[in-house]
């Protein structure tokens, strides 16, 4: 481990507060207090904020199981070997890799099958299931604003297949495209803050001010490139999806970084004892977070 390593590893340190053993790597808000929880942004109490890029700032065999949902995909191709190379690093021996992903072979399944029924106009809502089975191919690789046009099919006031498509993303996704509904008051708050330029803190201000002094400055010096920069910034943000998986592919990704007895699990199955509780891939009703997702672990060997 090199000195920067070293220094990054002594600085996550101070923020874990006990040994715990299990490791869940670019939480977001999915999080539990009896695990470490690492995220890039690192906005929620007791999460570490680290850019796992930079590797996993621990030492060698550190915990009995390492956790990512919905990361992978967000790293190049290139980049992702490493990564899971990473994992096995500060895995006990014996220990459990567990990594979701969208499942790219279901997704393309209810393609072909949306296909087939749309070309048949077999069903009313088949033309609607099939456009967005194309968003769920193609639009988290190739957006240019958040959410993409996924974002803004769900958000639209009515959605004719709107069953179809919460069966697919699951109802936490759906909540977070539609959005809810404001106070009165709050409204009355918000317009007055756009007609008058007020802001409601000195921290916001000072961040707005930054921005559009930086903003401004890049515009004249870049010109008409200053909207191939706001596209570059997007697209290094990690929202997009760089790569996708299938069964055979993570599980010859997950071999080739040195793992073993790779197999497929169910949101509430898993190799370790009292999966189901820490409502990591799962609701509270044990309803799947996330349904489109596939589930894989492996083990590091002894």
């Amino acid at each position: 481990m090199d000195n920067q390593s070293r220094t990054e590893t002594a600085r996550v340190k101070e923020h874990v507060r006990a040994p715990a053993s299990y490791l869940n790597l670019g939480c977001g808000e999915r999080c539990h207090p009896e695990w470490v929880n690492i995220d890039l942004a690192g906005c929620l109490p007791g999460v570490i904020q680290h850019d796992i890029s930079k590797g996993i700032p621990f030492p060698d065999r550190s915990f009995s199981v390492v956790y990512h949902s919905h990361l992978l995909e967000h790293l190049r191709k290139e980049h992702a070997l490493a990564f899971l190379r990473e994992c096995h690093r500060v895995l006990k021996c014996g220990g459990i890799l567990r990594v979701v992903v969208p499942n790219l072979e279901q997704i393309v399944r209810c393609y072909l099958s949306c296909l087939e029924k749309a070309l048949r106009d077999q069903e009313p809502e088949s033309h609607l299931n099939y456009e967005w089975m194309m968003l769920e191919l193609y639009d988290q690789a190739v957006r240019t604003r958040c959410g993409g046009l996924m974002a803004r099919y769900v958000a639209r006031p009515s959605v004719p297949n709107l069953s179809f498509v919460a069966n697919r993303i699951g109802p936490s996704a759906m909540a977070s495209c539609r959005p809810a509904p404001i106070p009165p008051f709050r409204q009355r708050i918000e317009k007055f803050v756009r007609q008058r330029g007020v802001f409601l803190t000195s921290r916001h201000v000072a961040s707005k001010v930054a921005t559009l002094v930086r903003d401004a400055a890049l515009k004249v010096v870049l010109g008409s490139d200053f909207e191939k920069l706001q596209l570059g910034r997007f697209r290094a943000s990690g929202e997009i999806h760089e790569w996708m998986y299938d069964r055979h592919s993570l599980k010859i990704l997950q071999e080739q970084a040195g793992f073993c007895q790779v197999r497929v699990c169910s949101a509430v199955e898993s190799g370790m004892e009292g999966w189901p509780e820490y409502c990591l891939d799962t609701n509270l009703d044990g309803s799947a977070y996330k349904p489109d997702s596939l589930y894989m672990e492996a083990t590091k060997p002894e």
